[in-house]
């Protein structure tokens, strides 16, 4: 992600500091006229660039907020439901994406909105189908020939999963349970395991289940 330097171009203006006399220890890129800075680059919260010889003011802020170089737009989440996007569909959202002064996108795949009807023709393509990635290819050409950014995520799931993770690999959590036991009881019953689940410790307390902390 970068930094557009007119954030800083408008502090020293409205600090009333004027022309800036450092210099900077990382190069920026330039687009459009205007210094870019990556993150985390030394010097890029407080170091402004010329433009056109001068140093930039208020009047040149406010243009490239009206008017931002592609890659400083912002870029939004591309929903490819099933996948069952047409070049077609695809070829009008990215010209509409332009249009709209957007710079770019992340296309996520998730599931299926529709069953495959044969009738209409509406069809559901695998996931990393040769017809998928072939779309895919589609919408990465179209982009860079619209001057489009484009992301990919890898998949929909918030984690990742399926049959070939294993428990070892896979997502875990720690669980907690608390039992009030009566008096002179010396065993209780386990909780219903769910499968993989390993017992980690269990400790004895005086007290009540109320007079626990949550």
């Amino acid at each position: 992600m970068r930094v557009f330097a007119t954030a800083s171009v408008l502090a020293l203006v409205v600090s009333g500091l004027g022309r800036p006399s450092l210099v900077p220890s990382s190069m920026p890129r330039w687009a459009n006229g205007v210094p870019i800075y990556e993150r985390g680059a030394p010097g890029a919260a407080a170091v402004v660039g010329q433009t056109a010889g001068r140093t930039p003011g208020i009047a040149d802020v406010q243009r490239l907020f009206r008017d931002p170089p592609d890659d400083s737009r912002i870029m939004m989440r591309w929903w490819w439901f099933g996948p069952a996007a047409t070049r077609e569909e695809l070829d009008a959202e990215l010209r509409h994406m332009k249009e709209g002064g957007i710079g770019g996108f992340e296309v996520a795949v998730v599931y299926p909105l529709e069953v495959d009807d044969a009738s209409s023709g509406f069809h559901n393509y695998p996931y990393l189908s040769a017809e998928f990635l072939d779309t895919l290819a589609y919408a990465s050409r179209r982009a860079h020939e619209l001057g489009l950014r484009m992301d990919l995520t890898i998949g929909s799931g918030w984690p990742f999963g399926g049959p070939h993770i294993t428990p070892a690999l896979a997502a875990s959590r720690l669980r907690s349970e608390r039992r009030e036991i009566a008096s002179g009881v010396t065993s209780i019953p386990r909780q219903a395991r769910f499968e993989d689940d390993a017992l980690v410790a269990a400790f004895i307390g005086a007290g009540s289940a109320q007079e626990a902390d949550p």
